[in-house]
């Protein structure tokens, strides 16, 4: 039976012994009230104090629906026609009218007009909106002279100084206001005993205060997304760019820290059309003790150069339109979308004359009509032909236009615009009209939604980011009491104001940091055989063997034990590759290293026909000639415990095929190695090269025998003492280039060995979760976007591996460190994965048909590792508890630091820590919160930091800690593999491409049973 007090949560099981009565009212968190923390350092963090008065109320106004008038039937059908399952909503729309369809950028251009609107009926009207679904006012509404019950809206767009006589009138639905007391609830944070207000629960009450603080604070920035908005500086041109609801970028005069915006190239290094700006992220946030806070951090996303289209795409694709068919499709595709303006029409008054434009794509392939006027009051009509489907030949491709000259008699210039010859077509519509590129100009602030690796533009040095939200971080949001801007025009009419420093300027609050010291790790010192312990932070393995070398069984030293190893080289054609003297020159290297590190058993088997035996050809077949040659490797008598693959070069796609042959399909440990300035790091008095070499041994070491160790503790943390498991969960989604329908892939590993050196994983598809349908709520579907599915299956998988490698026995305590979640999710952690775990443990430790071997259910601890969060801590100038980075500069946070509160939830279940060596940018936190908590009072919140940290130097395959703890930084890296042999799904598809199916696309994510409980994914 389960021992007393397992499966209630610490609330439900116990009180805080020895609690003042006061803090026994706040804390209602999982664990006991650590005792009093010591305080080695105060850091600064990127919040804002939020100062408001203590009655202090926003009120609260859904959009309830936006309809538009149906269109007129044709041919006996009413285009307007819906078919929806919510009957109740259908049902309350007036006739003659549906659910509006609008892009987001439509409804975000209706909502800015709306808000117009409204303070036009009432001056004094202090009113904001999330431009999606939501209005946040100072007061009432209903107390103005006409109640906004139905606004009946004239749409006109940005490009349009007033509605046309033909504009589409938009009914404005607004729902029952609520008043949201931000005060009340401040108040009950920082002093329980004051009532939280009309809120039905205190989660409930922050999260409705974060969304109308949020709204408020952003009214000014959101104002200069748009034209015509009121910056007070009569300037009609949108300076700053929305991406989703809290990420602003400024573009009329990107900051970059001083700096005009990066260019952002592509693999080979050469532009391709997009740029980096840097820019803002905003979120209010409420925490126990505190006041509310507001979080700005900088980040860095890719836009698309607002330059000519011709030149956008010249830049993108300088060959075109001479482009294989799939290069063509993506050039289609990258210019898909994009807002344009026209150039041609040029008038003392522009606006009046220019227009804006959506790009579809090049016009028809085969046939294609090239206007010779386009005016300004009068649009074109002409049929046009269907595009073709295929794409055509290089020789054929167009269409183009040929020193065509565009009139412009109706504009005061009379100049004429030539065409340049050979010039690209688009279309600017589903059926046109037909433009050239060279005259259209691509609009400022468009996004890059694809991902984009933006780390060396996108990293500063703290102090430099420091220095940037408090400066134009609080300007561009009007934070600055002394600013341009000036502070009023944002926080005054809401009735907030932020606390200021010393220069009346807002300012950065105070946190009280501790810092772990690193624990010693145990290596076996080469010369003597005994004990060797490490206390630097990265260290090196100069003279430093394994404690558990691969190819000797634990307590054995018999070096009579042999293991072969061998290597293939994988030529790409046109290339020299490795010589004979270069291969024997690492092979003798690498050998000797090998010993050193201990593996002494292992020696290299060499092929009796020499060294092009061990060589094969880069080319259509080379999957089938790699599965041949490891298969004949494989069926030998003593066959290899691993294999060493020289790549020509960094090539996803060989790489992803070496591993889904070499770990699906044959059963074969190999470690992949790209040589350097093509030459193998066989140099043994180079020290880059030896810690080239001792890398990849040690990822050898833990990959070729289940029972090997680099290194342990030299004393255990409290929390893993005794017969522990720990457990890593996480999930991949498929990004841009992937079939549609496609499963996420959701990983799970855990630790078998009592040095925490082995994690063997389990792979499973995720399946989608079903998306709603049009107009119903989709916020239960992207919550259950990282819900693991098959949880259960996984860790009956990993016990059964455990019992396997430790001859039946099970442990005592489990901890699950879940990696991927962000806090919206971790309901759905609690109420559908941790049940799914139980069921787990319970199948295994008491099986249903077998009582009489029925175990104690061991007690779990549920810990989620929160990588995608904005919150950062700057050091002062010249702090002990700064290290230098690669430049010799003292700028980084030392491993260890860690904060308790300040920022955190204030409960005592949660904390930040910078566990990981920085050396590049500003080193970002990991937020670590225990969901479930079976110990009761046995561990408190700085037992788990204490443990999470001292793991997070068990990364096997490197030589310092890092920045996720390891059992979460594995199971992300076996979800890497993954991505790696569902490749040809995951990555490169078209856009038209014929979505998955489980009988075409069979996913290939079961692993050889030879590496079933080996760490085959590092």
């Amino acid at each position: 039976m389960p021992p007393k007090g397992v499966g209630k949560s610490y609330a439900a099981a116990t009180k805080t012994p020895n609690t003042p009565a006061a803090t026994q009212q706040v804390h209602q968190g999982l664990l006991p009230v650590p005792p009093k923390i010591r305080q080695d350092g105060l850091f600064k963090s990127n919040h804002f104090r939020i100062k408001i008065k203590d009655d202090y109320k926003l009120y609260r106004y859904p959009i309830t629906a936006i309809l538009e008038p149906k269109k007129p039937k044709q041919d006996g059908k009413d285009d307007a026609a819906e078919s929806s399952s919510d009957e109740s909503t259908n049902a309350q729309r007036p006739d003659g009218f549906r659910k509006a369809k609008l892009s987001a950028r439509q409804r975000r251009r209706l909502i800015f007009l709306l808000l117009e609107n409204l303070r036009e009926r009432d001056k004094d009207l202090v009113v904001a909106s999330n431009y999606v679904d939501t209005l946040v006012s100072t007061k009432p509404m209903e107390k103005s002279e006409a109640p906004p019950t139905d606004i009946l809206l004239s749409f006109y767009d940005e490009d349009e100084v007033s509605p046309s006589a033909r504009a589409t009138q938009y009914t404005i639905s607004l729902g029952r206001v609520k008043a949201i007391e931000v005060g009340r609830l401040s108040q009950h944070l920082k002093n329980p005993s004051v009532a939280y207000g009309s809120f039905s629960d205190v989660d409930a009450g922050r999260n409705e205060v974060a969304e109308v603080l949020n709204i408020a604070l952003s009214d000014h920035v959101n104002n200069k997304t748009t034209r015509w908005a009121r910056t007070g500086g009569g300037s009609d041109e949108p300076t700053v760019a929305p991406v989703v609801a809290n990420k602003f970028f400024r573009h009329d005069s990107p900051f970059q820290l001083g700096r005009p915006p990066h260019q952002v190239p592509n693999d080979a290094g050469r532009p391709q059309g997009l740029c980096a700006i840097p820019g803002f992220f905003r979120s209010a946030r409420s925490v126990y003790h505190q006041d509310l806070l507001l979080n700005v951090n900088t980040t860095t996303s890719a836009f698309y150069k607002w330059i000519n289209l011709g030149r956008l795409i010249q830049e993108r694709e300088p060959n075109a339109p001479a482009l294989p068919n799939e290069t063509w499709r993506k050039l289609e595709s990258f210019i898909s979308g994009l807002r344009v303006r026209t150039t041609y029409m040029v008038a003392s008054n522009r606006r009046s004359h220019e227009r804006i434009l959506t790009v579809k794509g090049f016009a028809s392939t085969d046939k294609y009509y090239v206007y010779q006027k386009l005016k300004a009051d009068k649009k074109e009509k002409r049929p046009l032909p269907t595009p073709e489907p295929a794409y055509p030949s290089n020789s054929q491709r167009g269409p183009f236009a040929n020193q065509v000259t565009f009139s412009k008699k109706h504009f005061k210039d009379a100049n004429k615009t030539v065409i340049p010859g050979r010039d690209l077509i688009v279309r600017c519509g589903s059926e046109g009209p037909l433009f050239p590129v060279s005259v259209l100009e691509v609009l400022p602030g468009q996004f890059w939604k694809q991902k984009t690796d933006l780390a060396d533009i996108a990293s500063h040095d703290p102090l430099d980011n420091y220095r940037t939200i408090t400066q134009e971080g609080a300007r561009i949001f009007g934070f600055q009491a002394n600013g341009p801007d000036g502070q009023g025009t944002t926080l005054t009419p809401f009735g907030l104001s932020l606390a200021t420093g010393t220069n009346s300027d807002a300012a950065l609050i105070d946190v009280p940091v501790y810092r772990y010291p690193m624990t010693d790790l145990r290596y076996i010192n080469a010369a003597n055989g005994a004990d060797a312990f490490v206390g630097s932070n990265p260290w090196f393995l100069t003279n430093r063997q394994a404690i558990q070398p691969a190819g000797v069984p634990r307590g054995a030293s018999d070096s009579k034990l042999v293991s072969k190893w061998t290597l293939i080289e994988i030529r790409s054609p046109g290339m020299t590759g490795q010589g004979d003297h270069e291969l024997q020159s690492f092979v003798e290297a690498f050998q000797k290293q090998m010993k050193g590190y201990g593996m002494v058993n292992f020696n290299f088997h060499r092929y009796p026909d020499g060294w092009d035996s061990h060589r094969l050809g880069w080319n259509n077949s080379v999957r089938d000639t790699l599965f041949n040659r490891l298969e004949n490797i494989m069926a030998s008598s003593v066959p290899p415990q691993f294999v060493v693959i020289v790549l020509p070069r960094r090539d996803l796609d060989l790489y992803a095929t070496v591993k889904r042959v070499a770990e699906l399909d044959v059963g074969a440990t190999v470690v992949c190695c790209v040589p350097k300035g093509q030459r193998l790091p066989s140099d043994p008095n180079n020290n880059n090269q030896y810690n080239i070499r001792a890398n990849m041994i040690s990822k050898i070491n833990l990959k070729s025998d289940s029972t090997a160790a680099g290194h342990g503790w030299r004393h255990t943390p409290a929390l893993l003492k005794g017969e522990t498991m720990v457990v890593g969960m996480d999930v991949t989604h498929p990004g841009p280039g992937s079939l549609e329908k496609v499963p996420r892939v959701a990983a799970m590993v855990a630790s078998h060995d009592r040095n925490f050196a082995q994690w063997p994983a389990s792979l499973r598809a995720n399946p989608r979760p079903e998306r709603p349908k049009k107009g119903q709520p989709d916020e239960k579907y992207k919550k259950s976007q990282e819900k693991i599915v098959h949880l259960e299956e996984m860790l009956v998988e990993r016990l059964d591996c455990y019992t396997r490698m430790n001859k039946g026995q099970l442990r005592k305590k489990i901890i699950f460190f879940r990696d991927g979640l962000s806090e919206a999710q971790f309901t759905s952690c609690k109420d559908e994965e941790i049940p799914q775990l139980r069921k787990a443990i319970a199948k295994v430790y008491q099986p249903e048909n077998r009582p009489d071997e029925w175990r104690a259910l061991p007690r779990i601890m549920v810990v989620c590792a929160v990588k995608r969060h904005h919150t950062r801590f700057y050091a002062p100038p010249g702090d002990k508890l700064l290290i230098p980075n690669k430049k010799g500069n003292a700028k980084h946070p030392v491993p260890g630091i860690t904060v308790f509160e300040g920022v955190t939830n204030g409960k005592y279940d949660d904390f930040y820590m910078i566990s990981q060596v920085t050396q590049l940018g500003t080193a970002r936190p990991t937020h670590y919160v225990v969901l479930e908590n079976e110990f009761l009072n046995e561990f408190n919140i700085t037992d788990v930091a204490q443990a999470t940290f001292d793991l997070s130097f068990m990364f096997g395959r490197c030589t310092s800690s890092v920045g996720l703890t390891t059992p979460a930084y594995f199971a992300d890296k076996a979800c890497d593999r993954a991505r790696c042999y569902m490749r040809r799904i995951y990555v490169g598809n078209a856009p038209n491409a014929a979505p998955w199916d489980p009988v075409n696309h069979p996913l290939p994510l079961t692993v050889h049973g030879r590496l079933r409980d080996r760490m085959w994914y590092i």
